[in-house]
């Protein structure tokens, strides 16, 4: 502590010190001051005390950087931390939502399947109608169609179910267009069904296709979920060893990206 005049003294225990922060004696204290006018002196003439106010310096210094070093990891590590949380929150909400669609759709389907059987079409028919399906659903490169595009291609299922007396004929329209239906594809299944049991297959297709839209979605949210842990793992090198191993520098590239 720095003062004017010269100053020895005892302070008793537990007396507060006022040295510009609050601080708190556990036992008497001994406190020299000198006076500051003759600093400057002191430091030319005694090179000791240079070398210590140095030292003195430099370990402020040190402590400070790193103090604000570790207040800048901090920051950093809630920042990564909020924005995880935010990037899994989002899959997670969504597999939340999905599933309790999937429960609420596979509640509804019963009622679809029993329509169908009341219908007794031949094993051949049915045979037809999973053939074609299935030949759809193989096409896993499907066009990205605009707004435009998308309208028009549903309007057009709509009209062409619509002209076939099918029930729910817009949903199903909204739904077959995402697993890139036509009417050419319409035109096939009616080879196979019966003029009468239009409406029944095609409300059961419409629930299929949604338990595999819901299905996808959910497989969706779970693989990014479990990408965003595989990169943190990676990221922050758990699950390994301390010994030396080979590292693709891409790949952490890429999870460093990606966290």
């Amino acid at each position: 502590m720095l003062s004017k005049g010269n100053i020895f003294g005892y302070l008793p225990y537990s007396r507060s010190i006022n040295a510009g922060v609050n601080s708190q004696a556990i036992g008497e204290v001994r406190i020299m001051s000198f006076n500051t006018d003759e600093i400057r002196t002191m430091i030319r003439n005694h090179f000791e005390l240079t070398q210590a106010l140095v030292h003195i310096m430099n370990n402020r210094v040190r402590e400070f950087t790193a103090f604000q070093q570790q207040n800048d990891k901090m920051a950093a590590l809630g920042k990564m931390a909020a924005g995880l949380a935010h990037e899994i929150n989002n899959p997670a909400a969504a597999l939340v939502s999905d599933s309790l669609s999937l429960r609420k759709h596979l509640r509804v389907q019963p009622e679809a399947f029993k329509e169908l059987t009341s219908l007794h079409l031949e094993a051949s028919q049915v045979d037809g109608i999973s053939g074609e399906l299935l030949k759809i659903l193989a096409i896993t490169e499907r066009p990205v169609l605009n707004l435009r595009e998308k309208s028009k291609r549903e309007e057009q299922i709509a009209d062409w179910l619509e002209e076939k007396n099918v029930l729910n004929a817009e949903e199903i329209s909204e739904t077959f267009v995402d697993f890139n239906f036509t009417t050419e594809n319409l035109q096939n299944f009616q080879k196979i069904v019966p003029e009468h049991a239009l409406s029944a297959v095609f409300n059961w297709l419409l629930n299929m296709l949604v338990t595999e839209k819901l299905i996808q979605d959910i497989q969706v949210s779970s693989v990014r979920i479990a990408e965003l842990i595989k990169s943190i793992k990676i990221y922050t090198h758990m699950d390994r060893g301390s010994e030396k191993m080979a590292s693709n520098i891409h790949d952490s590239i890429r999870n460093t990206l990606s966290i």
